[in-house]
């Protein structure tokens, strides 16, 4: 029912459609739109600036912020339940195949993990962003890439992206003052973990501390398909007339684009992304189908 009412207002939902450079006539309808919204920073802010302009909702697609497995690993993190800080986070998203020839590693993988981290570091911007690839299999397509990501905060993630690994895992491991937790998708019921563990400063020293190795315990998650939370999400906030709930448009369009289109260019040329920095390497090294050569980039 939802899906019949909504049909004529929304124009486009689910289907992965990138922001035309020329095109601003996109948004004469609402609009979901597949990640990425387009090849730069500037399309996405013409597409943000558009659907202002007109009244309409511009939503873009990240998937696994639907996920109620990541969504209770976020809850966990933003109530404080891992620790009053966050230290850092890694995530693997590793299998054997599929072979990419006009995207590497990063472009094709790390679309999703870029979102979950942003999200889970409270929509905080990176101060630092380096990512390393290799291309084995194809020339000038990377197989694997390892990339950093550092924030004000202290917090620092660390991405291992490749379709050329002996092991399937999509995994996210969350490492707080207090305690860490895990989300493991290729889990069929123990989706997250939560690790009692740790250092305690030992009372009966001064300046000591000792190990925590407590109990761990998973959290029952909902098993709902993340494509339909996210188009029910979708489809309401037309009905509601209120935009997606929590998803500023100007931020889910750009905050995502943005690192990993650095990190991107970085793999190429060969040197980090930082505030006040700028990538001094990129010009005719940083192409390729989805991103294109541009000036040096600083990170606000």
């Amino acid at each position: 029912m939802l899906l019949q009412e909504s049909r004529q207002r929304a124009l486009q939902l689910a289907r992965a459609v990138a922001v035309d450079e020329a095109d601003d006539a996109l948004i004469a309808e609402e609009r979901f739109v597949e990640k990425p919204l387009g090849v730069s920073v500037a399309d996405a802010q013409r597409a943000v600036d558009a659907a202002a302009a007109t009244g309409r909702t511009l939503m873009v697609g990240h998937l696994l912020e639907y996920h109620p497995g990541l969504r209770a690993l976020k809850e966990l993190a933003d109530t404080g339940e891992l620790g009053e800080q966050i230290f850092y986070i890694y995530g693997n998203r590793l299998n054997l195949g599929k072979l990419r020839a006009d995207e590497n590693a990063l472009w094709s993988l790390g679309a999703h993990d870029v979102s979950v981290v942003l999200s889970l570091a409270g929509g905080a911007a990176p101060v630092e962003i380096t990512a390393h690839g290799a291309s084995y299999v194809r020339g000038g397509v990377e197989d694997v890439v390892f990339c950093f990501v550092r924030f004000d905060s202290g917090l620092v993630a660390h991405l291992h992206l490749s379709w050329l690994d002996p092991h399937k895992e999509r995994r996210f491991t969350v490492v707080g003052s207090k305690r860490m937790a895990t989300f493991d998708d290729m889990e069929l019921e123990r989706k997250l973990t939560v690790y009692d563990k740790g250092f305690d400063e030992d009372a009966r020293t001064y300046g000591e501390y000792i190990t925590r190795s407590g109990g761990s315990l998973s959290p029952q998650v909902a098993n709902v398909e993340p494509l339909r939370i996210e188009c029910e999400h979708f489809i309401e906030s037309l009905r509601a007339g209120t935009g997606p709930v929590g998803r500023d448009p100007g931020l889910s369009a750009q905050r995502h684009p943005s690192p990993r289109r650095l990190a991107a260019i970085h793999v190429r040329a060969g040197c980090p992304a930082r505030r006040a920095g700028c990538l001094r390497r990129a010009g005719a090294e940083a192409t390729s189908l989805w991103w294109q050569v541009v000036p040096p980039v600083v990170l606000a």
